[in-house]
């Protein structure tokens, strides 16, 4: 009879302990730096950057997408599929080119990471431009 309680009390520790702590394997999508502001520049430049992506979980990582904003933006990852610890390098290029004041631009990086399905990295700064033409438009007739 003792040696039944003695497993019972043991396998019930067993399942309590289990359930605090659950076995769950999953990828697990990591950028230490996801905002990068490159501070004042002029429009006539294209701001470059490079973004390190890890797997820190214990599956494989899938990167499904890497999707600019707007079309402004240009970004490419060096691998799509990464083992656990292994990283990935995003370049990002954002053509300045007729733009004006303060800009903040996204890439949305799509994967199976179940926790962050979609990581958002951020390009951010001011552009400043040698002279503006008020009104920006002009309309015959108006």
């Amino acid at each position: 009879m003792k040696l039944i309680q003695i497993l019972i009390f043991t396998l019930l520790g067993c399942l309590g302990t289990w359930a605090q702590n659950p076995a769950t394997s999953a990828p697990k999508i990591v950028c230490e730096k996801p905002e990068f502001d490159f501070g004042t520049s002029d429009n006539t430049q294209t701001i470059v950057h490079e973004y390190e992506v890890k797997n820190a979980g214990d599956l494989t990582l899938e990167i499904k997408q890497v999707r600019p904003s707007c079309g402004c933006t240009v970004a490419e990852i060096s691998q799509r599929t990464l083992k656990p610890g292994e990283t990935a390098t995003i370049k990002a290029s954002l053509n300045l080119s007729g733009r004006a004041g303060r800009q903040e631009k996204h890439i949305m990086v799509e994967s199976n990471d179940p926790q962050t399905p979609t990581l958002i990295l951020g390009l951010r700064g001011d552009i400043k431009q040698d002279f503006a033409v008020t009104p920006e438009r002009l309309t015959p007739g108006q």
